[in-house]
């Protein structure tokens, strides 16, 4: 589809009020005071995955800090090291089917050794329950009954609800899972029938390039965002797949969720899930180029792309589009801030937030589960008052499973900021959402 074509059609089809997005059983819900939202979640099954990112993931883990990679054989899958899974993606020789089966056994061989060890409070074989559920609303449905802040008994009973991020590894690695993305957006619809969700839409500059309705950009957004029944009501940006903010071809997206009043959320944390590429196709006014990313390795491109600074020019232009900074810079620049009193990628968001100009905000999610980072967190929530009602709570289910106690430690995060519960658990998120 072309631009204006699409600007046209989500222009007339497309509502200014954010309360449209939502579904009946989500409204009600957000209607009642006591509401409280989680607004940073995942629900992705095995089936919208890759077995390289479930590895990648199981290398950010404490578990396996712990452990070690020494009780694998050397053609193990969990053996691998970070490089060569990347060298898979790169080449793609990946038998699909054969390598989840052996992911699958590795780890059931794996629960079997160490079951009895219980590490950081925290039962391995949980870890990886939600590798062998069979659909969105499963893996959904296990968060609420088992990881969200429902299980505590302050928060039991309350209404409740979930922002429910998707993610495109079909685009930004160029594999194909076995539920592409138009056929998980259809069953995200179907979960908004059920549950009380506000899903966020992945977008990536690349797919302006396709023809298919269901692979390109723009024709992908408007099926999302004009079923008048079960609307999405965000966007999702990952641009350490590959891609910068700044993309032309994002440009309508933007302008449209400007318009619209639908908000954006963007990945700005670790580095760990990122594009294998060394430069990528980037479209601006003069055209399509080749742009080499800055970095000497994969790490330090993906830092780069993660940079809050290359929102500026979309702030600029749209300053009325609202932006979440996920991860809030993410857990290894909080333990840059927490050992020695700052850091510049969480300065540069605070100042950021900070601009009248522009609507900003942040979320806390996966660093709830890293129990030195909260006194600095909470520090900066004392010295920022003036932008308290920009940070917002969030946990990054699933992925932040292996990486420690998530329940234990969201009641821990939330006894420790008693004072701003309130804000992060109900008036940021909704000054995000809807206001």
């Amino acid at each position: 589809m072309e631009p204006t074509k699409f600007l046209k059609i989500a222009s007339e089809k497309i509502s200014n009020n954010p309360h449209s997005r939502l579904s009946l059983l989500t409204t009600g819900l957000l209607n009642k005071p006591d509401c409280i939202i989680d607004i940073h979640t995942h629900i992705f099954d095995e089936k919208c995955l890759t077995v390289a990112y479930i590895l990648l993931r199981l290398l950010k883990s404490k578990i396996f800090e712990s452990i070690g990679l020494e009780l694998f054989s050397s053609d193990s899958l969990i053996a691998k090291k970070e490089a060569e899974i990347y060298d898979d993606l790169e080449i793609k020789t990946s038998d699909v089917e054969g390598e989840w089966q052996r992911l699958e056994n590795e780890i059931e061989s794996l629960v079997e050794i160490i079951e009895p060890i219980e590490l950081f409070g925290f039962d391995l074989k949980e870890a990886f329950k939600v590798l062998k559920k069979q659909s969105m609303l499963e893996v959904y449905d296990n968060y609420i009954d088992n990881f969200s802040i429902l299980k505590l008994p302050e928060f039991e009973n309350r209404p409740f609800i979930a922002g429910i991020l998707m993610m495109d590894l079909e685009t930004g690695w160029g594999i194909k899972p076995e539920k592409k993305l138009f056929q998980q957006i259809i069953e995200i619809k179907q979960i908004l029938l059920q549950r009380p969700i506000v899903p966020f839409l992945p977008v990536d500059p690349r797919r302006a390039d396709h023809n298919d309705p269901n692979e390109n950009l723009y024709d992908l957004f408007l099926s999302a965002f004009t079923d008048p029944e079960t609307p999405f009501f965000g966007v999702k940006c990952y641009p350490s797949l590959g891609y910068l903010p700044s993309d032309l071809r994002l440009d309508p997206i933007f302008q449209i969720c400007a318009e619209k009043n639908i908000p954006v959320l963007t990945h700005c944390g670790g580095e760990i899930v990122s594009t294998f590429k060394k430069s990528i196709q980037v479209c601006d006014s003069t055209g399509e180029f080749e742009f080499t990313i800055p970095g000497d390795s994969r790490t330090e491109r993906a830092k780069y792309l993660n940079d809050p600074e290359l929102w500026i020019p979309v702030l600029d232009k749209y300053p009325k589009l609202k932006l979440d900074f996920a991860h809030f810079g993410g857990d290894t620049n909080w333990k840059n801030h927490h050992e020695s009193g700052k850091n510049d990628r969480i300065t540069t968001i605070l100042k950021m937030m900070k601009n009248p100009n522009w609507k900003v905000f942040t979320d806390f999610s996966f660093n709830v589960v890293e129990k030195e980072l909260f006194n600095a967190f909470g520090k900066e929530l004392n010295m920022n008052p003036d932008i308290s009602d920009k940070i917002m709570f969030g946990t990054d289910y699933w992925v932040v499973l292996p990486a420690g106690d998530l329940l234990g430690m969201q009641k821990e995060f939330l006894a420790q900021m008693k004072d701003h519960q309130t804000t992060l658990l109900q008036s940021a998120p909704l000054n995000y959402l809807i206001s």
